[in-house]
């Protein structure tokens, strides 16, 4: 799951392959349906995330522990990321 979310997301990847990704995400719908709990849990997950992308959007130092880490992202690569995961394709499941 979070490979094909990380592709769905990664503005860097060629569209093929954020197609790929959602697709295969929507062929799981049968098993989101099956097992609601877990997916509620994976819900709640993708929020988390989002919530992290909004706040590197507003404060894009924090959480930086020390200069090793990876740079922060830029602000169009947190709206890239906030706008891949409620995009309309991806939520026809």
């Amino acid at each position: 799951m979070d490979i094909l979310v990380g592709w769905h997301i990664d503005g860097s990847q060629a569209i093929t392959v954020t197609q790929y990704a959602s697709c295969s995400l929507q062929k799981l719908t049968r098993y989101w349906v099956a097992d609601l709990q877990f997916s509620l849990t994976l819900l709640g997950q993708f929020l988390e995330d989002m919530e992290a992308y909004g706040e590197d959007l507003v404060f894009p130092t924090s959480g930086r522990s020390s200069p090793a880490d990876d740079p922060p992202p830029t602000p169009e690569d947190c709206i890239l990321r906030i706008t891949s995961l409620i995009r309309y394709d991806w939520l026809q499941l």
